[in-house]
């Protein structure tokens, strides 16, 4: 999974760009994202593996629940089911592993680019 990153040239514009891209400035200067070691990013890469842990986790507890409503009551009772289950998982849970594993800005690494002139 890349990793998003914003650039903020020295005339004020701010450009959204992936980890590794080459980012040109309207001003004329160019940022090579790839000069950044990925070392750099190791809050990063842990949330995303456990945003990836939280989603599959999310689809297992969705699809148990739906199984067990249709073996003790039939496909109605997991037709009501799932989609209870799915909004409580995502009005709750989500919000939970929100605040708890999303870094607040502040916190998320910065670096230094050196531009260079088209």
């Amino acid at each position: 999974m890349a990793i998003p990153i914003t650039v903020r040239c020295e005339c004020g514009e701010f450009h959204q760009a992936k980890l590794g891209d080459v980012v040109a400035c309207s001003c004329g200067r160019r940022f090579e994202t790839a000069k950044v070691s990925e070392s750099n990013f190791p809050q990063v890469r842990e949330h995303q593996a456990k945003a990836r842990l939280y989603v599959r986790v999310g689809v297992i507890f969705l699809l148990a629940a739906g199984v067990i409503a249709f073996v003790f009551w039939g496909f109605w009772a997991a037709a009501i089911t799932v989609p209870l289950v799915a909004m409580f998982w995502f009005w709750y849970v989500r919000r939970w592993f929100t605040r708890r594993f999303v870094p607040s800005p502040g916190e998320l690494p910065t670096v230094e680019l050196e531009a260079s002139k088209e």
